[in-house]
């Protein structure tokens, strides 16, 4: 059961709203939440128990800010932080999240649509026309036109006009020139640019990455090679070491490493650039503290991303660098096959 101080909490921010009539009729008026929320939320109150779908719970989250109710705030914070996504809820799961405001679970529901497609839009997505045209833009769908023309003859039967219109642009998208485009998605690019791998995807045979380091000739042969594709450890004090991609660019979602890297021992940052010329902040190490070995770090996305920076601060830094997204490539038609592959 919910403690008293928590309910008269409650009655002290009602007391605080604007044009406060609830005195004068005993009553409090909530218009800006579903009922179900506000039932949701009593509940809580009086008996310390939730039990919701999804979309409610967000809701609910929202009552525990604005009427400072803590326990439920926390309990709500920490269920969407951890809520696994499956592609075949994640565009239920973005449509809510963008809805909601909460940044980290809209780009995990995005990331889910463009890695899985085929699974995520087994069924008509319920995404606004603007979300579509959002997806579709990041040039990053891993899903060629035949198989998504195949997914969309499944759907039900378009009941809105934006439910039409949707269908409509992936319809064009899938007809379209973004289909001479190889996607592939990996939890290792650089791994997955190798000379080896690449060619069995449909990458031409150059090199894909290029790399320098801020001390010119530190490596050299065998070992350069390794650490351009991630074959091997970066060992590096207040260095750096830059990645080029030159016939490719990267959806980039986020980064891991191999080895565990203390907060007391290292402190790194990592930036990523369209151009080599303008440069964005990726991950600052100091807010995560302790990384553990193969922690997935998310970032903001970025698409386009052609260069890759590590830059070390101070301390050591040692362990392979795992960089997270999908590999697009402008492939001409008569050289390479269309298509879309899921690592």
């Amino acid at each position: 059961m919910a403690s008293f101080p928590a309910k008269l909490q409650v009655a002290k921010q009602v007391a605080k709203q604007d044009n406060f009539v609830e005195g004068a009729t005993s009553q409090v008026v909530i218009t800006d939440f579903s009922t179900a929320a506000v039932e949701t939320f009593l509940r809580f109150l009086h008996f310390g128990e939730m039990d919701a779908i999804l979309a409610t719970i967000f809701e609910v989250g929202m009552l525990a800010d604005k009427y400072e109710v803590t326990d439920l705030q926390k309990f709500c914070a920490k269920f969407v932080r951890t809520i696994n996504i499956e592609p075949q809820t994640a565009c239920e799961m973005l449509a809510l999240a963008d809805r909601f405001h909460r940044a980290d679970l809209r780009r995990r529901a995005l990331e889910s649509v463009l890695r899985k497609p085929e699974a995520a839009l087994q069924a008509r997505p319920s995404l606004s026309v603007r979300l579509v045209r959002e997806i579709l833009a990041t040039q990053a769908l891993c899903i060629n036109g035949e198989t998504l023309i195949k997914v969309m003859s499944t759907w039900a039967e378009a009941e809105s006009k934006e439910d039409s219109e949707v269908q409509r642009i992936f319809q064009d998208f899938a007809l379209g020139a973004e289909q001479a485009f190889l996607r592939l998605s990996s939890e290792d690019a650089l791994y997955n640019l190798r000379p080896e791998n690449s060619q069995k995807v449909g990458l031409d045979c150059a090199d894909q990455v290029v790399v320098c380091e801020s001390v010119a000739g530190r490596t050299s042969g065998e070992l350069r090679m390794k650490l351009t594709y991630n074959r091997t450890n970066i060992t590096l004090e207040d260095g750096w070491v830059m990645w080029m991609l030159p016939f490719v660019s990267l959806y980039l979602t986020g980064f891991s490493f191999s080895k565990g890297l203390s907060a007391a021992k290292v402190h790194f940052k990592i930036f990523c650039s369209k151009d080599g010329r303008e440069w964005h902040l990726c991950v600052d190490s100091k807010p995560y503290g302790d990384i553990q070995e193969n922690q997935a770090i998310r970032c903001e996305h970025h698409a386009q991303v052609k260069w890759l920076k590590l830059q070390v601060l101070g301390g050591y830094f040692h362990s392979m660098f795992n960089v997270r997204g999908i590999i697009v490539q402008a492939a001409r038609a008569e050289e390479f096959p269309v298509r879309a592959q899921q690592q």
